[in-house]
């Protein structure tokens, strides 16, 4: 929602600074729709990043954990309700959908994956040495989850077709990370820079787009907004305050990206990694580039032994440019 590399994330919020790409998007006459199925102080996201340009906050109500699946239909059904009934100018509609996080939500009717893990446990990212056993059971809990996370996006795409709304909507579907199920001996997110846990599933769909239209490899979360805007034609220049790249404009030079372990309130970390040119460099932020770097992979997360000196130096030197914005 920012259009920043990870390293702005820390500063945006510990600083209060504002958030420019829903300032601009305002600022253009867009309707904001916030659609929440997550606690509103959760790392105070909505404080720091959302707070102050929406036109309407939507929550369904409960606090439990345990009614996460009940919550996402009635506010599924609510966000339809709003399509079908809006009479307005342009709009920008953000939903975080909340039942494929642990512990993994969905109504009976979804137990696809068999047999799943009980809903009564508690669980946090990280080895979990205890779970190990229950793995099978757990993927396929997540699964079902994602199984039901598929039905109600469905449901709405379906409903932008039949209102007419498609033919002039932009509509990008993303994951905030992926899940690990100790493919990499541990569980859940934020523990680890490896393909499973920082290559979530990412799509993005405006009309008149082609199987061709998008020529990068690399692409992040930062990339989507500049796309937008590029998509819509807006007037300022996004690269004033945005780091991303618009996925329609191909440059090569461009064609990388950086992610990071997750940031959350409670405690920072530092491990970030650059992808590029067939090579993932993983570095610490508060140090010299020269002796930052602590690990090199391919594409598929395999060591590489014989380094291209030169090729790892310029990837490096990209990671350091993804943190400016246009002088």
């Amino acid at each position: 929602l920012t259009g920043l590399a990870p390293f702005y994330f820390e500063p945006l919020r510990g600083n209060q600074l504002r958030n420019m790409t829903l300032e601009v998007l305002k600022k253009a006459g867009y309707r904001q729709g916030i659609y929440y199925n997550s606690p509103k102080q959760y790392e105070n996201i909505y404080r720091d990043i959302i707070a102050g340009t929406e036109g309407d906050f939507v929550r369904a109500p409960g606090t439990k954990f345990d009614d996460y699946g009940p919550r996402e239909r009635i506010l599924v059904d609510r966000y339809i309700s709003d399509i079908k009934n809006y009479k307005g100018g342009p709009r920008f509609d953000y939903y975080l959908m909340n039942v494929t996080h642990f512990n993994y939500y969905y109504p009976w009717e979804f137990k696809k994956y068999t047999p799943d893990y009980t809903m009564n446990f508690t669980i946090i990212s990280g080895p979990q040495d205890k779970f190990r056993k229950d793995r099978v059971e757990l993927k396929n809990r997540y699964m079902n989850s994602v199984l039901y996370s598929d039905h109600l996006i469905n449901e709405i795409l379906k409903t932008l077709e039949s209102t007419g709304r498609l033919k002039n909507t932009i509509v990008v579907i993303s994951g905030d990370h992926g899940e690990e199920l100790w493919e990499h001996g541990s569980f859940g997110h934020t523990w680890g820079l490896n393909n499973i846990q920082i290559q979530p599933a990412a799509m993005i769909y405006y009309p008149g787009i082609k199987n061709s239209s998008i020529k990068y490899k690399y692409t992040s979360h930062q990339d989507f907004f500049p796309t937008v805007f590029d998509l819509i034609g807006i007037g300022t220049d996004w690269r004033e305050f945005t780091t991303g790249k618009s996925l329609i404009d191909y440059d090569p030079d461009l064609d990388y990206a950086v992610s990071s372990l997750g940031i959350l309130c409670s405690f920072k970390r530092n491990g970030y990694a650059v992808m590029g040119d067939g090579y993932k460099i993983l570095f610490r932020n508060n140090m010299d580039l020269n002796a930052s770097p602590y690990a090199i992979y391919d594409d598929y997360d395999q060591p590489v032994e014989n380094i291209d000196t030169y090729r790892a130096v310029r990837l490096l030197m990209k990671a350091a440019h993804s943190k400016r914005l246009k002088q």
